[in-house]
Formats: C-alpha cells, structure tokens, sequence
C-alpha cells in the first residue's frame, strides 16, 4: 500500500521498484509477498518488470510466483515473455495458468509452441486457459488434448 501511494504522489519508478525488491526478498510471510506481488499489476512502472520476473523464476512460494505472473500479465511489457514461457513448465498448476493468461494479455506470438504443448497440460485449468490463449492469438479453434 506504501509503493502504491508513493506512485500516486508521484514517486519515482526505480525507488518503488528497490523498495518493492526488498520487500518482497526480505519478507518472511508467503502471504504478503503473494500480495505484493499481486499488488504490482496495478502498477505501471518499467522498473517492476524485472522485479516481477526475478520472484516469478526465484520465490519459493507458488501463490507468489503465481501472482508474479499475473502481474507480469498487466505490464504489458514483452520483455516478460521468455520468463514467462519459462513458467509454463512450473510444477504448481497455478502458475502455469497464470503464465498462460499473462501471454494471452500481451498478444506473445512468439510463444505459440509453448502454449500449444500446454494444450497437453495434466491441469484442465491449463489446457483450458491454452486454448483461450491460442485462439486469441492466432484465430484458430483449439482442442486440449489431455494426456493419456
């Protein structure tokens, strides 16, 4: 609620995005990290997509790197894109959704092989968000294709 507040009185991006990357290395509660990072997708600051990308790879917490993802999803900023095709193999079903959604959002054409292998996800979370996905990006149908 503090960076939120310093970026509405006019703060400045790379001191919200330190403070921020403190915050969310520093802080032992998982919730309130999931929160913050949560919280990023409100906000649009250039500095905060490396932030965001460095919980989305390194937090040891599902829900976190999940909402890293998710915010990652709002930044509309394509340099999130290899990380988040990276995410799509995370072993928390959450985070691959979330990775899947946040490349819908920002149109990464660039990850249409990835998403198509998510149309084979375990999750039906997953392979559901997949298709979404695809269609929006490519205006073809898609079928998931569980595996088995």
């Amino acid at each position: 609620q503090a960076c939120l507040l310093l970026v509405r009185l006019g703060g400045q991006g790379e001191l919200v995005a330190a403070t921020l990357r403190r915050s969310l290395r520093k802080e032992p509660d998982r919730e309130v990290r999931a929160t913050a990072a949560k919280a990023m997708a409100s906000l649009r600051i250039a500095p905060l997509v490396a932030v965001l990308i460095d919980v989305l790879q390194h937090d040891k917490a599902g829900n976190v790197r999940a909402n890293a993802a998710f915010a990652l999803g709002a930044q509309d900023d394509k340099h999130a894109v290899p990380a988040l095709v990276a995410a799509l193999k995370d072993d928390e079903i959450k985070v691959r959704a979330r990775a899947v959604t946040a490349l819908h959002r920002l149109r990464a054409r660039s990850a249409q092989g990835p998403l198509e292998a998510r149309l084979a996800d375990p999750s039906p979370q997953v392979r559901n968000a997949a298709v979404r996905a695809l269609k929006a990006l490519t205006g073809k149908t898609y079928r998931p294709n569980p595996p088995g």
